[in-house]
């Protein structure tokens, strides 16, 4: 009985992550109401309240769910591959190709992007995006800094640093304008953006 218990608890946390998304990504953030979420995933208010304390609780979890073990594979691929300018166009045709072939991915990135209020109780997540890009752009500055002096002649500790900020601007710009837009290919948009920018700042490399 207990068992059947917690696979029920699990059951109805998933269905109230699965709600608030599909509640977030078509009338944002803002205008979803937790008696909302509850109502569709057809539950009590005590339910989603055994499982949450508010809304930024349940777009945690939507994150944990569904973003999180993709970037956490990201990670792992760019730290770990032998050729570092290989590391990062392998990183980013992985983490693309598995956003635009997600409805779940689509969802939630259009809901930070363009359907959340960041303020009151969402403040929070707000300057944790922020860290998280400067972290990538940490990461991106130590793949460049293994880029050896044959394929990169004019590299500068400067330059990495001006290189990898650009990175992490070009893939938001990109993934932004395509998450609004939905037009070609995610991963190809960002692959070529990508060369551009390591082209332009001397990169060697086919």
């Amino acid at each position: 009985m207990a068992r059947k218990t917690k696979e029920e608890a699990e059951l109805t946390r998933k269905k109230l992550i699965k709600s608030a998304l599909l509640l977030f990504s078509e009338q944002g953030v803002a205008h979803t109401t937790i008696t909302d979420i509850a109502k569709k995933a057809e539950v009590t208010k005590g339910a989603f309240y055994w499982h949450f304390k508010n809304r930024l609780e349940v777009f945690d979890a939507i994150i944990d769910e569904y973003s999180t073990p993709i970037e956490d594979q990201a990670d792992v691929m760019l730290k770990e591959g032998q050729d570092p300018v290989e590391s990062i166009f392998n990183t980013v045709e992985f983490f693309f190709s598995k956003v635009e072939s997600s409805p779940e991915l689509i969802a939630l990135y259009d809901v930070s992007y363009f359907k959340c209020e960041y303020t009151d109780e969402f403040a929070s997540r707000l300057k944790f995006e922020q860290e998280q890009l400067l972290k990538t752009k940490d990461d991106f500055a130590k793949v460049l800094a293994k880029v050896e002096a044959s394929v990169w002649p004019n590299k500068s500790d400067d330059l990495i640093e001006q290189i990898s900020m650009s990175m992490v601007d070009m893939i938001l710009g990109t993934f932004m304008r395509w998450i609004g837009s939905r037009s070609g290919s995610l991963t190809s948009q960002v692959r070529d953006s990508m060369a551009i920018v390591l082209k332009g700042a001397g990169i060697k490399f086919n």
